[in-house]
Formats: C-alpha cells, structure tokens, sequence
C-alpha cells in the first residue's frame, strides 16, 4: 500500500514538470506604439513628440 501511495505521488509530481510554461509578464512592459509605458502614466503628446506625464508637464510646445 505504501508503495502504491509513493508511486502516485512521484507519478504525480512529474507531471507537473510537463506544464507549459507561462511568461511573466515585466513591470513596465506595457510600452505603447510610441515606447510609452502607459501603467506608469505616461501619455504621447503628438506636439512635442515626447511622452509625458499629464500631471506633471501640459502636451505643448514651449513658445519661450
């Protein structure tokens, strides 16, 4: 019986090894078309060409 139950559990723990494996995904991996990294709020700003933050800086071009 003991047998029996330690053949089940090595047949058993090797199948797990079978599994496909997943990709985790990156932190930050999320880029857009323009390389920006939308989860850590970054935005395209067709104005300055930039990525850019929209609490941080406004999407214009410096006039100055």
């Amino acid at each position: 019986m003991i047998k029996l139950i330690l053949i089940i559990l090595v047949l058993t723990g090797c199948s797990a090894n079978n599994l496909p494996l997943v990709k985790p995904s990156v932190v930050g991996g999320d880029k857009d078309e323009h390389g920006c990294i939308a989860s850590a709020g970054y935005q395209w700003c067709s104005e300055t060409n930039k990525c850019y933050r929209p609490w941080e800086a406004k999407c214009e071009v410096d006039t100055l």
